[in-house]
């Protein structure tokens, strides 16, 4: 599980992991908010997951990003049930596991510890390693307008891997902590 600021390269290492390990499958908790905003506010799917438009302000949208309609969308998931999209995620999980049970996963935006308790629930704690991307480019988010970027704040993560180096510095951070 992956955590680290917008920009910190949780995406990158996710990919980095699946180019050279073939038995990783991505998972990302937002792309289940992803695919309801795209359908609810009738943008292309496509479109949430290219960083250059999702913090665009869509006038048709009354001013709102991308990601300020997923950000909506998450609190109305949330507060009805804060481990939904936890159970959806670790429901598709173990829909691959049964089709392949060498298959392992790397989750690329983990934000909520509910979301690790609920996978430990799950999966048992020697199956989860958490791993904080720290890069001292990236912009600090705003606490008030994006308060899913500190939710982890106190979260004691397994490791903590830097990413101010090379693609392949961040390779080689991620091969000593998954032990790829």
């Amino acid at each position: 599980m992956l955590n680290g600021f917008h920009g910190s390269g949780k995406d990158t290492a996710g990919q980095l992991i699946m180019e050279h390990h073939k038995n990783y499958k991505r998972y990302a908790f937002a792309d289940i908010v992803k695919d309801i905003a795209a359908k609810r506010y009738g943008f292309s799917r496509e479109l949430a997951d290219m960083p250059s438009e999702k913090d665009k302000t869509r006038e048709e949208h009354n001013g709102l990003s991308i990601r300020d309609m997923g950000r909506a969308i998450w609190m109305e998931i949330y507060a009805t049930n804060k481990t939904m999209v936890t159970e959806i995620v670790a429901e598709n999980m173990l829909k691959e596991l049964e089709k392949n049970p060498a298959v392992n996963f790397v989750i690329t935006d983990f934000r909520y510890d509910h979301d690790y308790h609920k996978l430990v629930e799950i999966f048992g704690r020697e199956a989860i390693t958490t791993i904080k991307i720290i890069r001292d480019c990236v912009k600090l988010p705003d606490k008030i307008k994006e308060p899913e970027e500190y939710a982890l704040e106190n979260f004691v993560f397994d490791n903590i891997i830097s990413n101010n180096g090379t693609y392949d510095e961040l390779y080689n951070h991620i091969t000593v902590v998954v032990h790829l």
